[in-house]
């Protein structure tokens, strides 16, 4: 199928009729930016042949804004040869015509020849499913859909399946498949799926022996447990006979109140230690109380001692710093000198460098003032010369425009002149020596031109008189141009002051030459003085000024002495050398002082010490007290000995009795006479329990009911193995079938893999798409047989290449069987790096020996070396004229 035209009319942005023409048979590239029409064109070549033409579900089409337009569209196409017309009108206006072969039909008769022609078909109602596309679905890749092929071949399905069939022959028709569906029937029936899980009839044995299984494995447990319970029965009334004869309980609870009254004894001994415990603790802490108030009681006299040599160490101290203040006041007079000294010495060093900047600053400003007068008796010339030049200038003064006013005359009257001349009449003479004639006020002689403007005479002597009269239509303009250029010449020149062009050139140049001169000079005064003639004198007068000053604070500085003073430098270090060796010993002094007031402050504090402890010491009070406090601590010393003895003795008594086990003993045998208590309790109650049991169990006949579902269990055994036999046979028989059509579909599916490895080894020599039964994408294989992965588990890049080389192999598979194809991709590949590109390059360009295609993309440069003219969208389309 070859398409070779598209008209557009009203569908989306194409309102006005547009025209896409000179389609190749083969590769067709367009390009062109998002929203230039290539996706509304693929749209419309898919509702042209998928949609019926009474649908209203192609809303889509219609122009925005644009409710009562009806999208148009016309393809010219051929199928094997056969040129072909189609024109669809939807919604406004609904109509569809076919032309072919001298052949028209219209409605839903062409759109019914149109699929059966192409391969697909309409859905029952509103618009296209993707069930319907059929090989259109298969071959017409929209944008983003280039991975999905599982559903695409689904729909296509019969057109493949026929397309093979018509490729073998009768190897696709092997007769079995009746059998296999019947056999396939009739094990299905009794299981379900590859896993052979029982159903039906199978599954209805199998339950019901599960069920007769589980009866018996529950009557063979019933009758055990009837056994056992009547044994345990025998052995509960032996156990119950003996706790009766002997009941232990008895004894355990009087060795417990035995074991109580020994545990209350020792708790009572416990309770009488603590006490004491407590009595021993009080009188220690009264010890502790009374030996801290006697330490400090005697502390004073510990603390007199102390004071006394800390006084007699700060007197020794102060002693020490009085000895020293004598050469520090030394030391600071003498460093007080040196720096008066030092500060006399840096002033005369001052004067000294103050006369001689004062000195640079006076020839400095007398040598500027000798070149200010230079330039300023320069700047006076200067201005003369400028005045003078000025003034030529204004003498000799002919502007431009006078000067141009002049040649533009002359040039007039030059041409009025060659003009005249040019049809004015030429009298040519040649006369004898001797021989005038007279012509008008003029005297002909010898040889010559005469040239005539104007009617003239010429007299002839003894002959009488010749008259000349010019001819020529424009000869009075001409003269009367002539007169008019040269009154206006006269003119220009009476208004520049000269007499002729050279005159007034000559004057131009000399005007110039004036005012060059005069900005020559104007640069010299520029030059001399910059700002002016009068900031030269004011500069003048400020450095007379400054002369002046500078004079008088020289006469103002003391004279010189006789000794040269220090350089300044010198003079500033040894003054500020005397400054710190001042201020150190300034510091010396005031630290000095400080600490010479501090030792005081101490040697005081020390004596006032001493004297308040001294008189501590001698107090009565503090005699008296320090009796006291010693009598008491002997009498707590004693009863802390007292309660220490008693605790001895009670714990030796407690010792003997062990309280914490006899709290074990209480606790054990309280518990050992409830357990046997409570095991005489529940043998007596199970024994209860088990003679109920056992008279019901005995009642129900559990033996004779064994018997009968023996045999019931053996006939479901029976009948479950017969199924399990035929579902064997069932199974084997469909293998064996199964393996043969294996065979048929493998020679079937050969023409598809051929297709599938042609296109396939140009993107991945080393590798094999296998196709499955079912003419899908199976897996890749590599060439050693190893396993690369599903089409599924393929990255979305790799499943959007195979899928297109899916796609070129069902076409292929199509053409060889007769069925026309035609391939659209609209953006395809878009997720493709560039090397695997350019191997899918070579795939297209192969595929378009065979087949049209139609490609659609947003980046023209990655398609220009496909071997055809990249079409950009705007310029395809072309409006129809």
């Amino acid at each position: 199928m070859k398409l070779q035209r598209i008209a557009l009319q009203n569908v989306r942005m194409f309102r006005a009729p547009v025209v896409l023409e000179d389609l190749e048979p083969g590769l067709n590239v367009f390009s062109g930016p998002n929203g230039t029409g290539k996706s509304t064109l693929v749209d419309a070549i898919r509702a042209a042949f998928l949609e019926r033409y009474k649908s209203g579900s192609v809303d889509h089409l219609r122009p925005r804004d644009a409710a009562g337009v009806a999208p148009t569209i016309q393809l010219d196409f051929s199928v094997a040869g056969t040129p072909y017309r189609l024109e669809k009108s939807f919604l406004a206006t609904k109509r569809c015509s076919l032309s072919y072969a001298r052949e028209t039909l219209d409605g839903e008769g062409a759109e019914d020849h149109l699929a059966s022609l192409i391969g697909y078909s309409y859905a029952g109602r509103g618009a296209s499913r993707d069930e319907n596309g059929g090989i259109p679905g298969l071959l017409w890749v929209q944008q983003g859909t280039g991975q999905d092929v599982h559903a695409q071949v689904g729909h296509a399905d019969t057109h493949l399946h026929s397309a093979l069939q018509a490729l073998v022959g009768s190897v696709a028709s092997t007769g079995g498949d009746a059998v296999i569906d019947k056999l396939s029937a009739q094990k299905d029936a009794l299981v379900t799926g590859t896993r052979n899980d029982p159903r039906g009839p199978y599954a209805t044995a199998r339950h019901e022996l599960a069920a007769c299984t589980d009866q018996l494995r529950d009557l063979d447990g019933r009758i055990d447990r009837y056994r056992s319970q009547v044994d345990e029965l025998g052995r509960l009334q032996s156990t119950l006979s003996d706790l009766e004869a002997n009941r232990p309980w008895e004894q355990l609870e009087a060795q417990r109140t035995q074991a109580q009254f020994g545990l209350e004894e020792a708790e009572r001994l416990l309770g009488a230690i603590a006490a004491q415990e407590k009595r021993r603790d009080d009188a220690g802490t009264r010890m502790e109380l009374f030996t801290n108030r006697l330490g400090e009681l005697r502390e004073p006299e510990s603390l007199l001692a102390t004071g006394i040599a800390r006084l007699n160490d700060a007197s020794d101290a102060l002693g020490q710093v009085q000895a020293r203040s004598a050469q520090v006041l030394r030391d600071y007079e003498a460093a007080a000198h040196t720096m008066e000294s030092a500060t006399l010495a840096l002033e005369e060093a001052l004067d000294a460098a103050t006369r001689a900047d004062l000195t640079a600053q006076l020839r400095r400003i007398e040598h500027q003032h000798a070149a200010l007068l230079t330039r300023h008796s320069q700047a006076l010339e200067a201005k003369a010369q400028v005045e003078a030049r000025q003034a030529d200038a204004a003498a000799t003064r002919l502007d431009n425009t006078d000067l141009e006013a002049v040649r533009e005359r002359s040039a007039d009257l030059r041409d009025a002149v060659v003009r005249l001349e040019a049809i004015s009449t030429r009298v040519g003479y040649a006369l004898d020596a001797g021989v005038q004639l007279r012509a008008g006020a003029d005297t002909l002689g010898g040889d010559g031109e005469l040239l005539v403007t104007e009617p003239i005479a010429i007299e002839l002597p003894g002959m009488g008189r010749l008259e000349i009269r010019p001819g020529g239509e424009d000869l009075e303009e001409l003269i009367y141009r002539r007169a008019r250029a040269e009154k206006a010449l006269g003119a220009s020149l009476l208004a520049t002051g000269v007499t002729t062009l050279r005159d007034a050139e000559a004057k131009a140049e000399a005007y110039r030459a004036a005012l060059h001169a005069a900005e020559v000079a104007r640069g010299e005064l520029r030059a001399a003085a910059p700002e002016g003639i009068p900031a030269l004198a004011d500069d003048l007068e400020r450095l007379d000024t400054d002369r002046t000053a500078i004079t008088e604070r020289l006469a103002d500085l003391p004279p010189l002495a006789g000794i040269t003073p220090l350089p300044l430098a010198d003079a500033r270090d040894a003054q500020r050398r005397a400054q710190d060796a001042l201020t150190q010993a300034g510091d010396n002094r005031t630290r000095h002082q400080q600490q010479l007031r501090e030792y005081e402050i101490a040697r005081d504090q020390a004596a006032v010490a001493v004297t308040e402890l001294q008189a501590r010491v001698d107090s009565a009070s503090r005699q008296d007290e320090m009796r006291d406090v010693d009598a008491k601590l002997i009498q707590a010393q004693a009863d802390a000995r007292d309660a220490t003895a008693q605790i001895r003795d009670l714990q030796a008594q407690a010792a003997a009795l062990d309280a914490d086990q006899l709290k074990q003993d209480v606790g054990r045998l309280d518990a050992s006479a409830r357990a046997e208590r409570q095991r005489f309790e529940s043998a007596r109650d199970r024994m209860t329990q088990l003679r109920a049991e056992i008279q019901h169990l005995g009642a129900d006949g559990l033996e004779e009911q064994r018997d009968q579902l023996r045999v019931q269990h053996a006939a479901l055994i029976q009948r479950v193995d017969q199924f399990k036999r035929q579902v064997d046979v069932l199974t084997h028989l469909l293998d064996i079938l199964e393996r043969r059509r294996a065979a048929v579909q493998q020679r079937l599916l050969a023409p598809l893999q051929t297709r599938v490895d042609h296109y396939l080894r140009l993107i991945f020599p080393d590798q094999q798409l296998v196709m499955d039964t079912g003419l899908l994408p199976g897996g890749l294989v590599t060439q050693d047989g190893r396993n690369a992965g599903d089409y599924e588990e393929q990255s979305f890049g790799t499943r959007e290449q195979l899928g297109l080389v899916c796609r070129l192999a069902y076409a292929d598979l199509l053409q060889q069987s007769g069925a026309p194809t035609l391939l659209v991709l609209d953006d395809a590949l878009v997720h493709t790096d560039t090397n695997r590109l350019d191997r899918l390059k070579r795939v297209l360009y192969d595929a378009s020996q065979r087949h049209q295609i139609l490609l659609m993309t947003c980046h023209p440069d990655r398609w220009r070396d496909l071997g055809v003219p990249v079409r950009e969208m705007s310029e395809a389309l072309r409006p129809v004229v």
